[in-house]
């Protein structure tokens, strides 16, 4: 008969098996997806005292991860745009100004990281609905967004636009002709993100 010290020994070593099961089974079940690059489009959009105004985002990269075999979810994301790769169209002095904003030159990049996504449509509906709370950082001041974007699970096609302040950052919007033509408070974010996986 086995004494009480092996009956310990076997149950401690189920547990691990069980452990590492389970472990084995929530990395197969999660895929990580990365940003397309090349069709993915971001641009800032606002006004100002003379005419409305965009400006693109020309270098980003992102990824995240996605489960689809229990149920579709969607767990860690992280996104990163480049401060300076910010064209506004009209030449370098309004990007100058665009880079000064933003401080981009002690802030290189603007950045987003969620780990809290939640898939709001039906299962099986023909639209992806997500909402996503997580932290935006722009110059170096973070705050906590939440951003509703709609899309398709295959492909991971994620768009929306988020409406945002420069004085949510503390960010003096940009300004030319010595003061006076001055962009608006008021910006929205343009989000188009697609998504590949990680394995192509």
């Amino acid at each position: 008969m086995l004494g009480m010290q092996s009956y310990r020994g076997i149950l401690q070593m189920m547990g691990y098996s069980i452990a590492f099961m389970l472990m084995a089974m929530s990395t197969q079940a999660q895929e990580r997806y990365v940003l397309d690059t090349t069709t993915s489009t971001v641009a800032v959009i606002g006004s100002s005292t003379l005419k409305d105004w965009s400006a693109q985002v020309g270098t980003m990269m992102g990824w995240c991860m996605m489960q689809t075999d229990s149920g579709l979810t969607i767990s860690d994301t992280e996104l990163s745009f480049v401060s300076k790769s910010l064209d506004g169209g009209r030449g370098p002095d309004m990007n100058a100004k665009i880079y000064k904003a933003l401080d981009a030159s002690n802030h290189e990049a603007i950045t987003y990281k969620s780990g809290n996504n939640t898939i709001t449509s039906a299962p099986g509906a023909a639209e992806l609905e997500v909402t996503s709370t997580g932290q935006l950082t722009i110059g170096g001041i973070s705050q906590e967004v939440t951003i509703t974007l709609t899309g398709t699970a295959e492909p991971l096609s994620l768009k929306g636009t988020y409406p945002l302040t420069f004085s949510q950052y503390d960010i003096e919007p940009p300004s030319a002709l010595f003061g006076t033509i001055v962009c608006d408070d008021e910006i929205n974010i343009s989000i188009d993100l697609q998504f590949k996986s990680g394995d192509e």
